[in-house]
């Protein structure tokens, strides 16, 4: 074979290891949220009926603020969660499509994630030492202090674009900066989002962590990293093992390792 013949060979190779590649990566594209829903509505017998037990029946509804007819929120989490509540969450998650509400892709709408968020705080409730810095007692406390208020004045002002979902500009970064770099203000970075202003909280925070291009930081302090999968972990020990992502190859190794063949044959 020439040596055209070969590297031509070779690019050929390339082009369908990259394009394996892109179908790894899409596989492992994150579910949105209402597509999960979907999947689970069309599961009645197990994911749907357990999701009418949670936002269909009055005392679930009651304690996680959810209007069934409007589909949003209706107002503060209760402070306890009923232990059928947590049963029908639990049980919930116990399904394949149910697994699948608990890590899906909300895409920044502040109801989806408030929802989660109560889902959690309903759960983690039920283990009797759960506790968290409420932002609605944080930013009252910052009102009530005349430079912390200015400052978060001057922060919803300069980061409107933020708060819309438009941009984050460097001047609201900056201004961001001085909130929570203030004694009063750096409550209000890991703090809970709660109250009547959870669904504005966590938009906010969504837009930032989207448009700014970073987390802002951990906002469990007595729980590290309450994800979902780590929440059903904790309350679901006689189910199977979810330790199988993390043997996963990482999607730019995969990339890398290609590259490196085809570098190593071109040289050959």
């Amino acid at each position: 074979m020439s040596e055209v013949s070969l590297e031509n060979a070779l690019i050929l190779v390339m082009w369908r290891l990259l394009w394996m590649a892109n179908v790894l990566v899409l596989s492992q594209s994150v579910l949105l949220c209402d597509d999960a829903k979907k999947k689970c509505v069309r599961d009645f017998t197990k994911c749907g009926a357990m999701l009418l037990k949670i936002f269909n029946v009055d005392v679930c509804k009651s304690a996680l603020g959810y209007d069934d007819v409007y589909h949003t929120i209706s107002g503060p989490m209760a402070k306890t969660c009923p232990l059928t509540c947590v049963s029908a969450i639990m049980n919930l998650t116990a399904t394949e499509a149910g697994k699948q509400m608990e890590t899906c892709d909300c895409d920044r709408d502040s109801t989806c994630l408030t929802i989660k968020a109560r889902l959690r705080r309903c759960l983690l409730s039920s283990q009797g030492n759960f506790t968290y810095v409420s932002c609605t007692a944080a930013r009252k406390r910052c009102n009530e202090d005349e430079r912390c208020d200015a400052i978060q004045k001057s922060f919803l002002q300069r980061c409107s674009y933020l708060i819309a979902g438009v941009e984050c500009s460097q001047d609201c970064k900056d201004s961001q900066d001085e909130l929570l770099g203030s004694v009063l203000g750096k409550a209000l970075n890991d703090c809970e989002c709660d109250g009547y202003e959870e669904l504005y909280c966590r938009g906010i925070r969504a837009n930032y962590e989207a448009l700014c291009k970073g987390t802002r930081g951990p906002r469990w302090p007595d729980y590290p990293s309450p994800t979902e999968q780590t929440v059903m972990r904790a309350q679901h020990d006689n189910q199977n093992s979810r330790a199988n992502s993390q043997f996963e190859l990482p999607v730019w190794i995969f990339y890398a390792a290609i590259m490196v063949h085809i570098a190593v044959f071109l040289n050959l």
